[in-house]
């Protein structure tokens, strides 16, 4: 998949997401709603916060080869550059798990330092294991 693309759908993906995510908590209660609502909150906050790491790590990665061009650039169609964008976007879904999880645990009452370093841990060993396995 091409890098514009892939940067044109996040952008579509946040905006679209926060939208969604303003009108489903201006219209609907949380207590009348149920678990769906629940449910849909998280879902538009994942992909929110997918969305806003993949174009951050694009831009990051810009920004790199504008500061370092001592590198070729890379095209897409080379299988090594399509590994490293798989790579790339998995990081990213698992990343994007972080503040869903924390909003879980604030939910319930129940984060300390301690939950907020597992979560940190359970991202670095997820993130780790995808990195070394794909």
């Amino acid at each position: 998949m091409r890098r514009r693309t892939i940067a044109i759908g996040a952008f579509l993906a946040v905006v679209i997401a926060a939208l969604s995510l303003f009108f489903t908590l201006n219209m609907t209660n949380p207590s009348t709603g149920g678990p769906v609502i629940i449910l849909l909150v998280l879902l538009l906050i994942y992909i929110l916060f997918y969305g806003l790491i993949v174009l951050a790590t694009m831009l990051f990665g810009y920004a790199y080869h504008l500061i370092a061009p001592s590198h070729a650039p890379t095209t897409t169609t080379d299988d090594r550059s399509k590994r490293i964008m798989q790579k790339t976007l998995a990081v990213c879904a698992i990343v994007s798990a972080a503040p869903i999880m924390l909003i879980s645990l604030n939910s319930i009452g129940r984060i300390d330092f301690i939950d907020v370093l597992l979560v940190a841990t359970i991202e670095a060993v997820a993130s780790a294991y995808v990195i070394r396995k794909m």
